[in-house]
């Protein structure tokens, strides 16, 4: 038919973010993270084959992530810069024109002091983080990690904080009064020990 017109319409998917590993680091940042999801880079995402994809950004809290690194179409890598408290995560793929976009909100949280305890109550215990990005140098944020118990001691080491105390569980499973956190969930150490940890120290 006269005027008629063929178009050649492609959708793709916007990328997923599921968890940022470690999710917690110092103010001053330089630490390196693993973002995990779906439709980071592959023919079906991208439209086209490639052994790597790059023209990927990264933010954590509105500030570019250094370094951005493709691993795989579920794996992206990038250099946290400095910041204070919990921030979002965005990940962008640009395709020439086409862009699209995905944020995991509270993705990653800068830390200067972890306190932890019980909560009046229930006598659960908790983590907890600071400064807050709203609350000033004084600031706290009590973390989403489900303890059975109080917490009553803690260290941190690399990128990860380790706790101990009464509690027997952590993040649903058994732990045995000891636990490796990194921001996302409770690791176990070995098989933990037979009664409350009141102390951690690091050892050379």
């Amino acid at each position: 038919q006269a005027g008629r017109q063929v178009f050649d319409l492609k959708i793709y998917p916007s990328p997923r973010i599921s968890t940022v590993t470690p999710r917690i680091g110092p103010l001053g940042g330089s630490v390196r993270v693993t973002i995990s999801g779906l439709f980071f880079g592959s023919a079906y995402s991208r439209g086209y084959s490639a052994d790597a994809y790059s023209n990927i950004t990264v933010d954590v809290g509105g500030r570019p992530c250094g370094d951005v690194g493709f691993v795989s179409d579920t794996e992206v890598q990038c250099t946290v810069m400095e910041g204070v408290g919990s921030s979002s995560v965005s990940l962008t793929i640009h395709d020439g024109l086409l862009t699209r976009s995905a944020m995991l909100e509270t993705g990653f949280t800068h830390s200067l002091v972890y306190a932890a305890g019980a909560l009046s109550g229930s006598g659960n215990g908790f983590v907890a983080t600071g400064p807050t990005s709203d609350g000033g140098e004084t600031g706290m944020a009590v973390s989403g990690l489900d303890v059975s118990r109080v917490v009553r001691a803690m260290l941190t080491m690399g990128q990860a904080v380790y706790a101990g105390g009464a509690f027997a569980s952590a993040s649903s499973k058994r732990v045995n009064h000891m636990i490796a956190w990194d921001g996302n969930e409770a690791r176990t150490l070995g098989f933990g020990v037979d009664g409350s940890v009141h102390a951690l120290v690091e050892w050379e």
